[in-house]
C-alpha cells in the first residue's frame, strides 16, 4: 500500500469531509496527529468535524492546538472563539480574542465577534478606522439591525454619515437595511459608495451581490460574492449565497461546488445542505439530492422543506411508499403544510375540488427561473403553438380582438398569439413568473391574481379567454366557466388545454395534477351555456420517455 504524505492526507481527509464521509476524514486526520499531534491543520479540520457531528465541547481542544501551532491564521482563531462562545465560555472567548489582536490577526468576522463580546477596539489592529463612529455606536445599530428595527438603523447611519462621511461601516450598514427592506437599487448606491471608501471591504462586496442578485443581474452578482470570497475566503455565507446564485442562473454543477464549500466552512450548514440537495434534484440526480436532504434534516429535524422534497423525489423514483411516509412526517410537524397535504391525496386516491393556492403559487415560484427551458427544450411542450393556431383557424376575423391568458406564466401564449391581439392581458398567481413575462414587453396588462378570484371581481370585455396547462390545476371547474359566462359583457370564446382522461369526470393524479374527461367538459357546456365548437387530442409535453394526451377545446359562449 502506497503511504501518503502528510499533505495527500489532509487533502484526502478535506475530499472525504467535503463529500460528508465523515468517518473517512475522521481517519485521515487522526492518522496525522498520530504522527504530528500540533499539525495545526489537522487540529483545526478535527475541531470543524466535531462541531458539525455537535461535539461542540470536543472541538475546543483541536481549535486550541490549532492557534498554539500556528498564531496567523484568522479562521483558526475565528472557529475557537465561536466554539467557545457557543458553550457560553465567554470569558475564554475574550481571552482568546484578544490573544488574536496581539498576533495582529484581521478578520471582518472577528471584528463582530468584538462588537458581541463588547471588547473595546483598537485603531492599530481594527478594521473600524478612526473615521468611524465608536464602537458603543456601531454596536447600538447592529443591535438595531439584529432586532429588525430598519427604518431606525436607517435614520441614525443618515445622522452618524453627518459626521463620518469616510465611514465605509456605515454605508454598508445603511446598504444591508436598504437591502432587507427590498430597496435593492437605493441599496446597491450605498454599498458602492461603501466600497469606494474601502475597496476590500469583503463585507460590502457580499451585501452588494445580494443587492444585484435581487434586481436579477446575476452575472455582476456573482462577480461581487466572488469578490468577497476572495478578500474573506472563510466565508460560509459568501459561499451559500454563490450557491444560490448560480443556482438560479441554472449553472447547478458550480452552485454544488459552492454549498460544498460552504458546509465545509460550516458542517452544520442545514440550509447549504438543502439547497445543495435542490440543486442535485434539478439535475436529475435524485440519490444525491435524497442524501443532501437527510444530512440536512440530520442536522436540523423538522427542516419540513427538506422532508417534502425527500417526498417529491422518492415520487419521482416511484417509491411511493417512501413518498407517503416523508409526506406524513410533515403532517406530523406542521398539519398546516398545504403541499403535503395535497401530494398525500394525490398519492392515496383522494380527489379534492382544486390544488391549494399556496401550492401552486411556491411550485411555479420555484420553477420560474427554469421554466422554459425545463418546459420546452427538455418535456418538448408545445400546447401553446398548438393552441394557438387552432384558435386562428377557427377565428375568421383579422384580429383576435381583446384575450385574456389565464396563467400567463413566463408568456408562452403570448408570444405565440400577441401579433393577432389588440389588446392582451394576463393574470397569474407566481410573481417570479410575472417577472419574466413582464420583461418580454408583449402584454398590455400583468396582474397577479387567483384565476378565480380575478373572473369574480372583475365584470370583463374580453373575445377570448386561453388557458394553456393551467385546468391541470384545478379539479372542479365549476367556477371558472360560470364566471367567465356570467361576468363578460360580451359574447366571447374560452380555448383551453386539459390532461385527458377516460370517464365521466376529473381526477387528482399521483403526479398532483388534474385531469378532465371530454365528458365532464361537455357537462360544464351544458350547465353553463357553452358551444363546443372543437375538440382534439394532441400531445401535451413528454414524460419520462412518453408523451402526454391533452385535450384541446375551444368553446363559444
Amino acid at each position: 500500500m502506497v503511504e501518503l504524505t502528510i499533505q495527500q492526507a489532509l487533502q484526502a481527509g478535506i475530499n472525504a469531509h467535503r463529500a460528508g464521509n465523515y468517518e473517512a476524514a475522521d481517519r485521515y486526520y487522526t492518522a496525522i496527529l498520530n504522527a504530528h499531534p500540533q499539525n495545526p491543520d489537522a487540529n483545526h479540520n478535527m475541531g470543524v468535524l466535531a462541531v458539525g457531528l455537535g461535539k461542540i465541547s470536543e472541538a475546543v481542544p483541536f481549535f486550541r492546538r490549532a492557534v498554539d501551532a500556528d498564531p496567523t491564521i484568522s479562521q483558526f482563531w475565528l472557529s475557537y472563539i465561536e466554539t467557545l462562545m457557543k458553550i457560553d465560555q465567554l470569558n475564554e472567548a475574550k481571552t482568546a480574542l484578544n490573544r488574536a489582536i496581539i498576533h495582529n490577526v484581521s478578520n471582518v468576522a472577528l471584528e463582530h465577534i468584538k462588537l458581541r463580546l463588547g471588547v473595546p477596539t483598537d485603531n492599530r489592529t481594527n478594521s473600524i478606522v478612526a473615521t468611524d463612529p465608536t464602537s458603543d455606536q456601531l454596536s447600538m445599530l447592529s443591535k438595531l439591525y439584529a432586532q429588525g428595527k430598519l427604518e431606525e438603523v436607517l435614520t441614525k447611519c443618515d445622522v452618524l454619515i453627518q459626521k463620518h462621511p469616510n465611514s465605509a461601516v456605515l454605508f454598508n450598514l445603511k446598504g444591508a437595511a436598504l437591502l432587507e427592506l427590498k430597496k435593492y437599487v437605493k441599496s446597491g448606491i450605498s454599498l458602492n459608495k461603501a466600497l469606494s471608501l474601502k475597496p476590500d471591504y469583503a463585507e460590502a462586496h457580499f451585501n452588494l451581490g445580494l443587492a444585484l442578485q435581487k434586481q436579477g443581474e446575476h452575472t455582476l452578482a456573482i462577480k461581487s460574492v466572488e469578490k468577497a470570497i476572495s478578500i474573506n475566503p472563510e466565508s460560509a455565507n459568501a459561499y451559500y449565497s454563490l450557491g444560490n446564485i448560480l443556482s438560479e442562473c441554472g449553472l447547478f454543477t458550480k452552485a454544488v461546488k459552492a454549498y460544498q464549500s460552504a458546509i465545509f466552512k460550516k458542517p452544520d450548514f442545514f440550509d447549504a445542505y438543502y439547497n445543495m440537495g435542490n440543486a442535485f434534484k434539478k439535475q436529475g440526480k435524485l440519490d444525491e439530492a435524497i442524501g443532501a436532504y437527510k444530512k440536512a434534516v440530520k442536522i436540523q429535524p423538522k427542516l419540513v422543506d427538506a422532508i417534502y422534497n425527500m417526498g417529491n423525489v422518492f415520487r419521482e423514483q416511484e417509491l411511493l411508499g417512501e413518498s407517503i411516509r416523508a409526506y406524513e412526517h410533515v403532517l406530523s410537524i406542521e398539519p398546516n403544510y398545504p403541499q403535503a397535504r395535497h401530494m398525500l391525496n394525490a398519492l392515496k386516491g383522494e380527489t379534492p375540488l382544486t390544488a391549494p393556492r399556496y401550492y401552486v403559487e411556491r411550485l411555479f415560484d420555484g420553477y420560474a427561473d427554469t421554466f422554459e427551458t425545463s418546459l420546452v427544450d427538455d418535456l418538448q411542450y408545445t400546447a401553446p403553438k398548438v393552441l394557438t393556431r387552432l384558435i386562428l383557424q377557427d377565428n375568421n376575423q383579422k384580429s383576435l380582438g381583446s384575450v385574456l391568458d389565464l396563467g400567463c406564466g413566463t408568456g408562452l401564449l403570448g408570444e405565440q398569439i400577441e401579433q393577432y391581439c389588440d389588446n392582451l392581458v394576463g393574470i397569474d398567481i407566481s410573481n417570479k413568473m410575472l417577472q419574466i413575462a413582464k420583461q418580454k414587453n408583449i402584454y398590455d396588462h400583468l396582474e397577479k391574481n387567483d384565476l378565480g378570484a380575478y373572473l369574480s371581481e372583475n365584470f370583463t370585455s374580453f373575445n377570448y379567454f386561453i388557458a394553456t396547462d393551467v385546468l391541470i390545476y384545478i379539479g372542479d371547474l365549476d367556477e371558472i366557466f360560470e364566471k367567465i359566462k356570467s361576468n363578460n359583457q360580451i359574447p366571447g370564446k374560452f380555448a383551453f388545454t386539459t390532461e385527458h382522461s377516460q370517464g365521466s369526470g376529473y381526477q387528482l393524479m399521483d403526479s398532483g395534477r388534474y385531469s378532465h374527461s371530454k365528458q365532464y367538459i361537455e357537462s360544464q357546456c351544458s350547465r353553463f351555456g357553452f358551444d363546443l365548437i372543437h375538440f382534439s387530442m394532441q400531445d401535451l409535453r413528454s414524460h419520462k420517455g412518453k408523451f402526454i394526451k391533452g385535450g384541446y377545446y375551444i368553446l363559444e359562449f
